[in-house]
């Protein structure tokens, strides 16, 4: 028996050895005993080929913090001792996070976020791309100065191009600095280049957050004065609106803002002794409450926060000092109810909500056998934990509350519009029905009507809940007077939401049920100019010409830089590179022939009218009897409208 256990013993310090480092003279990073590297090994290598420098990453912040991805449930970033990558939502050991580019870093994260299929991610006060399939490090250009944080938002409902755009702005800034720096960089693509934001400041002020708000058409930054004040600014085109003022009750490094996932405009803000909640993008800002304690917010007296977490679906969880653990739910208004359980505060536990809506706690342990870094988790479930309160929390008034739009994206061509509907089925003593909002009101007209749909089997009525949205014309200006509204021209998007208003904490399976519309033509509605005589067509060049970095030069004699049609006032040839991804092959035109194009109308699928515009006179259609019942679709100097034709 005792030979069987000295053979194991025997097994796994060898095991153990085959990990550690035999060569006395070798250079390892301090903390990661399985990232040693002979110095033999580099000789050998910088002979053949230099490999690139590889420094282990590590967050600069005091406690760990969490980044999750927005489209992703299992994909989540763990910034602590180690730069970790979990694409199992921490259920497998995870190997730290490594630097390997051109240059020597420290390897201190700031701050990190989830772009498309990239890790954006601070280090050093610059701001690298993580390549989530490939493994590669990108630097980002276009920054000038040291930054700090970087903000992003994520649209997952769809493919389009109007929710990819959305997913592609990336915001990078530097915490705390003054805004008359300047340095607030925006980026289009990704985060591959950035160009700068301008935001002119009123005062001085000092940066805590910059977000990207799409459903306001808005880039909204949250600012701090000298009076230990913050409020909002939301920058849209030219336009710049301010909100009011709200006093900070900690320095401006301890702040955090949280926007949520699901584009409906909600803002958590906190810091050890604040805790407020906006619902409309910073416009109004409430404190939240506990139920059961008559007008008391968090946190409690002589108390202070240490964590908070938050889920798409409006789920918020709150751990305070005390190691008291605050669950609520965020719609038009934010409500807590304490928990009964006491959360151990010796371990670095980090909150999360799990795919179920159940609180998770994890803790990341170094385990050196696996080479890597474990997990230990403890999981709270959310519904036992209502039925252990005090005061008790009630049942869920809420028997159905379902529809077909929930994650849709829908089009509203000008004039036009979308109809939705719900089902809501309450118990007989429910009070409340459902409530609907939108983020865009300027843009988006809205009509509800609820209505008796019949009784279910158990004698319970049911109600349909109709919803009726059309897009407006114009917008209200300062003056009262109505003018065209100039987010027509380039399309809005905008959240309906459905929530049901004056629900307790209890009704956590019933998720608000949203909607996205866009302002806009729908994809597969176009008109543009037939491509029917082109270079191609007619054989002045071929398409493997233009793809070959093909060129053109217009003489300076005719080129004129402001475009103002001033022949002769450029100083120099203009050289351009032509496209074919994105213009395919030029249109053959003669110089000394009045240029009459022919359109092409797309309706929906493969549905073609034939316009030819007049010098004279307005464009003109000509449509065949299986097109009379379709819609068309007409350019106008305020977008497209589609009407019956």
């Amino acid at each position: 028996m005792w030979r069987t256990h000295a053979q194991t013993i025997f097994i796994i310090i060898i095991i153990i050895m085959s990990f550690l480092p035999f060569c006395t003279n070798e250079e390892a990073s301090p903390g990661f005993p399985w990232s040693s590297t002979p110095k033999q090994d580099v000789e050998r290598q910088d002979q053949s080929i230099q490999a690139p420098s590889a420094t282990f990453l590590y967050s600069a912040k005091k406690r760990p913090v969490l980044v999750r991805s927005h489209c992703d449930n299992r994909l989540a970033l763990y910034m602590g001792k180690w730069i970790l990558i979990t694409r199992a939502l921490f259920e497998e050991s995870a190997t730290p996070l490594e630097y390997k580019g051109a240059g020597k870093l420290q390897g201190s994260v700031s701050s990190a976020a989830f772009v498309l299929d990239n890790l954006a991610i601070v280090i050093d006060g610059k701001l690298y791309l993580y390549s989530l399939t490939k493994g590669t490090w990108t630097p980002a250009q276009g920054v000038k100065s040291m930054v700090s944080t970087v903000s992003a938002l994520q649209c997952c409902f769809s493919k389009d191009k109007a929710c990819m755009d959305v997913s592609s702005c990336v915001l990078l800034y530097n915490l705390g600095s003054v805004l008359d720096d300047q340095q607030v960089y925006m980026s289009s693509n990704g985060g591959n280049s950035f160009f700068n934001l301008p935001m002119a400041p009123k005062a001085t002020e000092f940066i805590i957050g910059v977000f990207n708000m799409p459903t306001v058409s808005s880039i909204v930054a949250m600012l701090a004065d000298n009076q230990r004040k913050f409020s909002f600014r939301h920058i849209s085109g030219n336009r710049s609106v301010q909100t009011d003022n709200h006093p900070m009750r900690d320095p401006l490094s301890s702040i955090h803002v949280i926007q949520p996932a699901g584009m409906r405009g909600h803002l958590i803000i906190w810091s050890p002794h604040m805790l407020l909640y906006s619902p409309n993008h910073g416009i109004v800002i409430v404190p939240v409450y506990i139920m059961g304690e008559e007008n008391a917010t968090l946190p409690p007296p002589k108390v202070t926060i240490l964590q908070v977490a938050t889920d798409d679906n409006g789920a918020m969880a709150v751990l305070t000092s005390d190691g008291v653990l605050y669950y609520g739910r965020a719609g038009l208004e934010a409500t807590t109810v304490k928990f009964a359980s006491v959360i151990d505060l010796s371990k670095d536990n980090l909150m999360l909500f799990s795919d179920y809506g159940d609180l998770m706690m994890i803790q990341a342990r170094e385990d050196l056998l696996l080479i890597g870094v474990d997990f230990d988790h403890k999981v709270i479930i959310v519904q036992q934990e209502l039925t252990r309160t005090t005061p008790p929390v009630q049942s869920c008034p809420v028997e159905q509350f379902h529809s077909t739009f929930a994650g849709e994206l829908f089009y509203i061509d000008m004039g036009s519009t979308v109809h939705l509907s719900a089902v809501y089925i309450p118990s007989p003593l429910c009070k409340f029905f459902p409530l609907v909002t939108v983020t865009e009101s300027k843009l988006l007209s809205l009509d509800e009507k609820c209505v008796e749909d019949g009784i279910t089997t158990e004698g319970t009525k049911k109600y349909r809940l109709d919803i009726e949205l059309k897009q407006l014309f114009f917008m209200e200006a300062a003056d009262g007077t109505l003018k065209p509204s100039s987010s027509l021209r380039k399309g809005s998007l905008s959240t309906v939401a459905v929530d049901l208003m004056g629900r307790n904490v209890s009704c956590k399976d019933f998720n608000p049920l949203k909607a996205h519309i866009l302002i806009g033509c729908p994809p597969g509605k176009h008109t543009r100019v037939l491509k029917d005589i082109t270079t191609c067509t007619k054989g002045t060049f071929t398409q493997e010409q233009l793809q070959d970095n093909f060129s053109y030069v217009i003489p300076k004699a005719v080129y004129d830089p402001q475009h103002l049609f001033r022949p002769g006032s450029a100083s120099s040839d203009l050289h351009i590179s032509y496209s074919i991804t994105d213009y395919f092959c030029p249109l053959l035109v003669y110089h000394d022939t009045p240029w009459i194009p022919s359109l092409e109308l797309i309706i929906r699928a493969a549905r073609i009218l034939m316009v030819r515009p007049s010098l004279t006179q307005k464009p003109s259609i000509r449509s065949s009897t299986w097109a009379q019942e379709t819609e068309s679709c007409f350019p106008t100097t305020t977008g497209c409208t589609c009407s019956e034709s």
